[in-house]
């Protein structure tokens, strides 16, 4: 395993505000902490939430803040507690509850990640993951659609990567 930065590029905001909020800066690389994963981010999705905590439509937990729900990439480290799991340079897909896709690289509870098949991309996987559960959730429980029945699922077409 190759060593790790001790700094990383983040796309972060220090106040709330129009674009020019986003800051393109350094900030110290996560340190691990039990059953979480470091993951080199390879594709970050961009999704409204991202607009909606820039904004401050949606409150962030503390500034700075990394913006970020999901992302694509490689296992660069993890946890003795979850190593077996998702060893070094597994290709993950994760959605992060406190945001910080918009990095290098994101510290991830494993229970917010999941391996990618090979035959999906990194940039497919951070597209689809959080619009994908998205319509799932509509059309499975909001919706409940069955066999033969239509349907469009307008709220899980903002995802992009």
């Amino acid at each position: 395993m190759a060593s790790l930065p001790s700094s990383i590029k983040v796309v972060q905001i220090s106040e709330t505000g129009g674009i020019d909020a986003l800051e393109y800066t350094d900030a110290p690389i996560p340190s691990l902490a039990p059953n979480t994963v470091l993951v080199r981010n390879r594709f970050s999705g961009i999704n409204f939430i991202d607009t909606y905590m820039r904004s401050g439509l949606y409150p962030v937990s503390s500034f700075p803040h990394t913006l970020g729900r999901e992302a694509a990439g490689d296992v660069a480290a993890a946890h003795p507690s979850v190593a077996d799991r998702f060893p070094p340079g597994t290709r993950v897909v994760y959605m992060n509850p406190s945001s910080g896709a918009y990095a290098q690289y994101s510290l991830v509870p494993t229970d917010w990640l999941m391996a990618i098949p090979s035959e999906i991309s990194y940039e497919t996987a951070a597209a689809i993951y959080l619009q994908g559960l998205t319509a799932w959730t509509f059309i499975r429980e909001a919706a409940n659609v069955q066999p033969g029945q239509w349907t469009l699922v307008h709220a899980a077409a903002g995802g992009y990567a």
